[in-house]
Protein backbone atom coordinates (compact mmCIF):
# COMPACT_ATOMS: atom_id res chain seq x y z
CA UNK A 1 0.00 0.00 0.00
CA UNK A 2 1.49 3.29 -1.08
CA UNK A 3 0.35 6.70 0.85
CA UNK A 4 1.26 9.77 -0.85
CA UNK A 5 1.11 12.94 1.55
CA UNK A 6 1.09 16.20 -0.49
CA UNK A 7 1.79 19.93 1.51
CA UNK A 8 2.56 22.55 -0.58
CA UNK A 9 6.42 22.59 -1.17
CA UNK A 10 6.74 18.60 -1.25
CA UNK A 11 5.20 15.78 -1.82
CA UNK A 12 6.39 12.32 0.04
CA UNK A 13 5.47 8.68 -1.03
CA UNK A 14 6.12 5.62 1.26
CA UNK A 15 5.08 2.35 1.60
CA UNK A 16 3.61 1.42 4.50
CA UNK A 17 4.26 -1.93 6.06
CA UNK A 18 2.34 -3.98 8.96
CA UNK A 19 4.21 -2.21 11.53
CA UNK A 20 4.12 1.00 10.25
CA UNK A 21 0.50 0.81 9.46
CA UNK A 22 -0.80 -0.69 12.89
CA UNK A 23 1.61 2.10 14.13
CA UNK A 24 -0.44 5.24 12.13
CA UNK A 25 -3.39 3.60 12.92
CA UNK A 26 -3.47 4.19 16.55
CA UNK A 27 -1.84 8.33 15.74
CA UNK A 28 -5.16 8.17 14.46
CA UNK A 29 -6.72 7.28 17.04
CA UNK A 30 -5.30 10.97 18.52
CA UNK A 31 -7.74 12.97 16.00
CA UNK A 32 -5.22 14.23 14.42
CA UNK A 33 -4.69 13.55 10.14
CA UNK A 34 -2.25 11.81 8.89
CA UNK A 35 -0.66 14.97 7.82
CA UNK A 36 -0.48 16.52 11.27
CA UNK A 37 0.83 12.69 12.70
CA UNK A 38 3.59 12.42 10.20
CA UNK A 39 5.18 16.48 10.97
CA UNK A 40 4.53 15.43 14.30
CA UNK A 41 6.49 12.19 14.07
CA UNK A 42 9.20 13.96 12.37
CA UNK A 43 9.88 17.01 14.49
CA UNK A 44 9.66 14.68 17.39
CA UNK A 45 12.53 13.10 15.80
CA UNK A 46 14.70 15.63 14.70
CA UNK A 47 14.53 17.53 18.36
CA UNK A 48 15.15 14.13 19.61
CA UNK A 49 18.24 13.94 17.62
CA UNK A 50 19.23 17.36 18.16
CA UNK A 51 19.06 16.74 21.68
CA UNK A 52 21.26 13.51 21.90
CA UNK A 53 23.49 15.41 19.66
CA UNK A 54 24.24 18.01 21.88
CA UNK A 55 23.61 16.02 25.03
CA UNK A 56 26.89 13.79 23.65
CA UNK A 57 28.64 16.87 22.88
CA UNK A 58 28.31 18.61 26.94
CA UNK A 59 29.07 15.12 28.09
CA UNK A 60 32.60 14.92 26.16
CA UNK A 61 33.05 18.48 27.20
CA UNK A 62 33.01 17.57 30.66
CA UNK A 63 34.91 14.43 30.27
CA UNK A 64 38.13 16.82 28.07
CA UNK A 65 37.59 18.63 31.36
CA UNK A 66 40.02 17.51 33.93
CA UNK A 67 38.24 19.38 36.99
CA UNK A 68 35.44 17.98 35.95
CA UNK A 69 36.80 14.60 35.34
CA UNK A 70 38.16 15.03 39.19
CA UNK A 71 34.41 16.02 40.63
CA UNK A 72 32.48 12.96 39.05
CA UNK A 73 35.05 10.68 40.42
CA UNK A 74 34.89 12.04 43.74
CA UNK A 75 31.29 12.11 43.23
CA UNK A 76 31.20 8.54 42.29
CA UNK A 77 33.62 7.81 44.74
CA UNK A 78 31.29 9.18 47.43
CA UNK A 79 28.45 7.34 46.21
CA UNK A 80 30.49 3.62 46.01
CA UNK A 81 30.43 3.69 42.11
CA UNK A 82 33.95 3.71 41.84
Amino acid sequence: MSNTLTSVNDEISIQLDDNLRRALTHLRSTGLTDEQNIQQAILDTARNLFDATRLKAQLDALDADPEDRAEMKALGALFGLN
